[in-house]
């Protein structure tokens, strides 16, 4: 899986799958394939034992992130133009 921030938009239809995947990280293992890659092992796996802090995916953990506007708008931080609360 990619934990990459930016593969996970916190709006819209993926909101309920990073929830999802933020619980998996106490029920598995997982092996480090790159910067972000990190692959999914059984929990029995003693050998994968990299932490991919996927916590981090949440929107409440990344206000600090710049949106990404594929229509050439200005950046603007995250947190300027989605509730926190």
């Amino acid at each position: 899986m990619d934990t990459d921030p930016g593969c996970w938009l916190p709006d819209g239809w993926q909101q309920r799958e990073i929830v999802e995947l933020v619980s998996i990280e106490s029920r598995f293992r997982f092996r480090r394939i790159s910067d972000t890659i990190y692959e999914i092992r059984p929990p029995d796996d003693e050998t994968s034992k990299d932490i991919p802090h996927l916590s981090r995916l949440l929107p409440s953990n990344r206000a600090w992130l710049w949106s990404w506007n594929p229509f050439g708008a200005p950046l603007r931080r995250w947190s300027e133009h989605h509730d926190l609360s």
